[in-house]
């Protein structure tokens, strides 16, 4: 049975969380084809094991000498403009070059409409900056009908990476309003007739979008730990996401910050976290720790070069003073990784403080077998308990 947030558990008393995975895409083994398809086996275990949820991750990839839209165009379909330019080198829109392989993240969902038939897919999350809003409203409208209303909708603006906004003609300080911008045409789009929308980056004239979703109201979550931009999510009554590395602090001031706004939204708040559960805690950590090894050293590595561009981006900024949220320490700290006992125990305190609507799990084995067995291992040893 598929559970809602609002179901309660009969073995605790408390109210249960959907349980979802998480798809990073990672290229582990140097075979974008080997990482897609194990990404996708990952998936069809967590539905076979009655998982809520499944959300894929944006990584997007700059070809070199590649054509794209220079994005200002304004007006309906048929009289968009659209200039060009050329990019002048190879270049991720992420920090991780061929590391992840997601860069067509709606191409990847439909694909997984055609492999899955009751889990509820979602974006984590479509960089609105980057995209013509009435092309994302066509095919996500598209997709809500391939999945017979399982889609849910993560936005994100991007970065803090300086080059995506470079190759994609956006510039850093205008990322967040386009994308809350191209949120609000989006909306009207999906669900209204004859849109006319005067912004301040996008304009049409008399659009009507087709198909309409199969949803009445498509679940919407932002990715974001910015005061507007949570003020933007509670008022129009959309749900926050809080990534990985993301501190119980950060988050307890962002859930505070929306329910401030938004009382009702209590159960809209979408957590990713890495994960790996084993037979002892040892076991555990020894087999997730060279996965957040790897994160932690290619994200402070990044950091750095960030930094050398003045980007002062809050994602980057050491917690308490000195540690950083990208520590090997601090990641087995805020990951849900351990024996059962421990994970159990650190899923009630996201859910006793933070009052989860979604846990997504990351799974952080470099070994597909392994990663398939822990989430085997959760669905019987700790879902019911949580």
């Amino acid at each position: 049975m598929v559970r809602t947030a609002l179901d309660v558990n009969t073995k605790t008393g408390t109210l249960t969380i959907k349980t979802g995975i998480f798809c990073n895409y990672k290229n582990h083994h140097r075979d974008a084809r080997r990482a897609i398809l194990q990404q996708v086996a990952l998936v069809r275990r967590a539905e076979s094991l009655g998982f809520e949820e499944a959300w894929v991750r944006e990584i997007q990839k700059i070809k070199c000498s590649t054509l794209l839209p220079r994005i200002t165009y304004c007006a309906d379909r048929s009289t968009t403009k659209v200039e060009h330019f050329i990019t002048g080198k190879c270049l991720t829109q992420h920090h991780f070059s061929d590391f992840s392989v997601s860069p067509s993240i709606l191409v990847l969902m439909a694909h997984l409409a055609g492999v899955t038939s009751t889990i509820r897919l979602g974006s984590a999350a479509v960089l609105l900056a980057f995209h013509n809003p009435i092309i994302v409203a066509e095919s996500i409208a598209t997709l809500d009908n391939l999945y017979n209303g399982r889609l849910s909708f993560g936005i994100a603006k991007g970065g803090p990476f300086p080059d995506q906004n470079k190759h994609f003609d956006t510039p850093t300080s205008e990322s967040r309003p386009k994308t809350l911008e191209a949120m609000t045409l989006i909306h009207k789009l999906l669900y209204d007739t004859d849109v006319s929308f005067h912004g301040k980056y996008y304009e049409c004239e008399s659009v009507t979008v087709y198909p309409k979703p199969l949803q009445k109201h498509i679940p919407v979550y932002l990715a974001t730990s910015d005061d507007e931009a949570i003020a933007f999510a509670a008022l129009n009554s959309f749900g926050l996401m809080g990534g990985a590395p993301f501190s119980m602090d950060t988050l307890k001031n962002n859930v505070a910050n929306y329910r401030a706004i938004n009382s009702n939204g209590f159960d809209r708040l979408m957590l990713a976290r890495f994960f790996f559960v084993a037979p002892t805690y040892d076991e555990a950590v020894s087999e997730a720790l060279p996965f957040l090894r790897n994160f932690s050293q290619r994200m402070k590595a990044f950091r750095t070069r960030v930094e050398s561009c003045d980007n002062n981006s809050q994602h980057l900024q050491p917690i308490n003073g000195s540690k950083s949220c990208f520590d090997e320490d601090y990641l087995l700290e805020n990951s849900i990784i351990g024996d059962v006992t421990t994970c159990r125990d650190k899923i009630k305190r996201f859910q006793d403080e933070l009052h989860l609507g979604s846990i997504a799990l990351n799974p952080c084995s470099l070994n597909l077998q392994k990663n398939l067995d822990s989430l085997t291992r959760y669905n019987q040893e700790v879902q019911n308990y949580v």
